[in-house]
């Protein structure tokens, strides 16, 4: 067995989704044959990076027909980001201030103070 077909079985291995990967691989072979080796290694990085968001970037890539595994590395990495921000931070208020209660006023003074403080 080769080191390139060695290389595609470990990662075909990692993913459940057997056909979008089979997919993957294909779409390299066809487009990048001399540089298969390449696009394997940044594949199987991106899936020791980031083996959370493997199978759902594999399967954004294939949404969009994006077919470069600088494209997987890409997506698995905007997946990330996406899912830290994601998760509200919920403001306190400053309890210095919480008895502090604005007072109420009429109209009135605000038409006072426009009109220059003259009665």
């Amino acid at each position: 067995m080769s080191k390139r077909e060695t290389f595609i079985r470990e990662v075909e291995g990692v993913f459940v989704d057997k056909e979008n990967i089979q997919w993957l691989v294909q779409q390299l072979k066809e487009k990048y044959p001399r540089h298969m080796l390449d696009q394997l290694k940044v594949l199987q990085n991106t899936i020791r990076k980031y083996p959370g968001y493997s199978e759902q970037a594999l399967k954004e890539m294939k949404k969009l027909n994006m077919t470069s595994a600088n494209d997987f590395r890409d997506i698995a990495h905007a997946l990330s980001v996406q899912s830290q921000s994601t998760s509200p931070i919920v403001a306190e208020p400053n309890q210095k201030y919480k008895d502090i209660i604005a007072p109420e006023r009429s109209e009135d003074i605000y038409l006072k103070v426009l009109a220059g403080g003259r009665d």
